[in-house]
């Protein structure tokens, strides 16, 4: 790492966190990260500015709906989850499109909610169904 001398006192370089993140970004974006298909949680929080509270929000509701379904036999849907997040998560959440939302649920499924993660190939099928239809 760079350091700098000022009046004899060594320092050690302290990068920019911002700098940070938007290389963190660049390299994630080169190895194929997409809206659609977040390589990361954290990538996807970094991306959409979600803070540490924000994802255990959202890991929370996730869990919770998942556990409904094996408790009281919840249909879980994209409008549902949708819902649920709206409800649940703070304020960058509630102004997802779908196509964020989508990748929301299929990062969280993909990383920590393994019982999500068929239901989120099923949506984001659905999802991509919705989108030719409104094209044509």
């Amino acid at each position: 790492m760079a350091h700098s001398l000022k009046n004899n006192d060594y320092q050690p370089y302290q990068p920019d966190p911002r700098i940070l993140a938007e290389s963190v970004l660049d390299i994630t974006e080169y190895l194929g990260n997409t809206a659609a298909s977040p390589l990361s949680v954290n990538i996807f929080c970094l991306e959409h500015d979600l803070n540490f509270d924000d994802f255990t929000q959202i890991w929370r509701c996730l869990s919770k709906i998942v556990t409904d379904q094996d408790n009281i036999g919840l249909k879980i849907t994209f409008p549902l989850i949708k819902k649920r997040l709206k409800q649940a998560a703070g304020p960058q959440v509630k102004e997802f499109n779908d196509q964020a939302m989508v990748g929301l649920i299929k990062v969280f499924a993909k990383n920590l909610i393994p019982d999500l993660y068929v239901l989120s190939l099923s949506i984001e099928d659905d999802y991509q169904a919705s989108e030719q239809n409104r094209s044509h």
